[in-house]
């Protein structure tokens, strides 16, 4: 009993530094204010990916982008084909959602849809939210529309939550020293989707320290799949994209 009695206490301690302990105030203030400054130096992200995973129904793929994201709520994404034309072809500028899909596995070529909580993109029956993929490219969590904002720390792990519009709830980890994104994940549990990024390979280019694999992890109603996103050419910042960029037009 004597010997159970000077072991619980630290396992106690043990079990209680496991945990993620929550701040206020001041610190947490500084804290989001460190991650906003940081996300304020990269305001746009051109690219070109490689995308390897595994998809809904177990197969193997492997695909290439070319990728544009810009805050606040801007993406033009265009997947290429065997021959290095456009595939498939999406962009939001945060009011609309439009689309070509020169596949023929759609109904129509062209597809256009209001941004709400039920106008998810749909590439390959995997469905997600525009703003959800910007800000994982773009490594930002979107401070100034997130609500319940909590803050907590276990060790040097920093973890900031909040919810954002149309039922979204994000969790975001970052390294406290270097303030690097480690993890971010999008969920909805009313819609049943999610979507986590882990960032890997950190290196420095055009001055700013960014991940060049993002590891991704998705699920909704169709299944889930995982995939490995490399950056095999990274522009940050770099000459303003016009926003009408982002808005397709049917011709």
């Amino acid at each position: 009993m004597r010997i159970l009695l000077l072991v619980l206490p630290v396992l106690l301690v043990c079990a209680c530094s496991s945990r993620y302990v929550r701040i206020s105030g001041f610190r947490a203030e500084n804290l989001l204010h460190d991650i906003a400054e940081r996300q304020h130096k990269i305001e746009q992200v051109k690219a070109v990916l490689d995308i390897r995973g595994t998809g809904l129904i177990g197969q193997l793929f492997h695909e290439r982008a070319d990728l544009i994201a810009k805050n606040p709520h801007f993406l033009l994404l265009s997947l290429r084909s065997f021959f290095d034309t456009p595939a498939l072809m999406l962009a939001s500028n945060g009011q609309y959602l439009t689309m070509f899909d020169f596949t023929g596995q759609s109904k129509t070529t062209y597809q256009k849809a209001v941004i709400g909580v039920d106008s998810l993109a749909k590439i390959f029956d995997w469905q997600f939210h525009p703003a959800a993929l910007i800000s994982i490219v773009l490594g930002c969590f979107p401070l100034n529309q997130a609500k319940d904002l909590e803050v907590s720390l276990r060790g040097e792990l920093l973890r900031v939550t909040g919810d954002q519009a149309f039922a979204w709830h994000i969790t975001a980890l970052y390294d406290q020293k270097s303030m690097n994104l480690k993890e971010i994940t999008w969920q909805n549990h009313s819609l049943k989707i999610s979507l986590c990024a882990q960032y890997r390979e950190y290196r420095l280019i055009d001055g700013h320290e960014r991940a060049q694999l993002l590891v991704v992890k998705s699920t909704n109603p169709g299944g889930s799949l995982a995939f490995d996103l490399r950056f095999t050419d990274l522009e940050i910042n770099g000459s303003p994209i016009l926003p009408d960029t982002f808005y397709l037009h049917p011709h």
